[in-house]
């Protein structure tokens, strides 16, 4: 049984599926239907790929990662220190336009402050990061709502391995062409996650 299911459970299916949700998410009314749906599909995918708790938020991204349908380069990992470093680029090149007139002492002066406001690295062992690259047909709809509702599925998948996702950035609300997501194994909600549930 869990063989059939794995087989049929491929991208195009998984596609159906979001898009015939998508439009019902939008309903409010029909949010513990759409709730109960997700959950009951998390829990046939839990099952299938025999989900079990993990004890690192390493391990429950790429766990999340498996139970997504193939290609799982749709996906992908993102590591959170160089997500962080792409961030911090732009700064550092405003702070190089005026490099030929610092001094060697200056320079290192400010290598020491950028080096002193960074995270620590530890935090790389408490969240995972990873990304949705598939047209969502809620993109730029607006409705934070409705992506909590369909994400519900995400959630439930994490959940059975002792964790807790939530979306950093959503295509409902910035239009992009992917969604961000975040695991951890505590529960620390980000800002993104706290609008959702308003």
């Amino acid at each position: 049984m869990k063989a059939i299911l794995r087989a049929t459970y491929r991208l195009p299916v998984f596609l159906a599926v979001l898009w015939i949700m998508g439009p019902l998410a939008r309903i409010a009314a029909l949010e513990p239907l759409v709730l109960f749906c997700m959950r009951a599909l998390a829990g046939l995918v839990a099952w299938a790929h025999n989900a079990a708790p993990v004890n690192s938020a390493a391990f429950l991204i790429q766990e999340w990662q498996r139970m997504m349908p193939a290609p799982r380069n749709r996906f992908p990992i993102q590591d959170i220190s160089d997500a962080q470093s792409a961030s911090e680029e732009p700064v550092a090149r405003n702070e190089q336009v005026g490099a030929g007139e610092q001094s060697a002492s200056e320079e290192q002066s400010a290598s020491e402050e950028q080096s002193a406001s960074e995270e620590p690295v530890a935090r790389n062992e408490q969240v995972g990061a990873g990304e949705i690259h598939l047209h969502c047909p809620l993109r730029d709809s607006g409705d934070a709502r409705a992506c909590w509702r369909l994400m519900e599925f995400d959630r439930t998948l994490v959940a059975r391995m002792h964790g807790q996702l939530v979306v950093t950035d959503s295509q409902a609300t910035s239009g992009k062409s992917c969604c961000k997501v975040e695991v951890r194994m505590t529960a620390q909600p980000t800002a993104f996650s706290e609008v959702q549930e308003s």
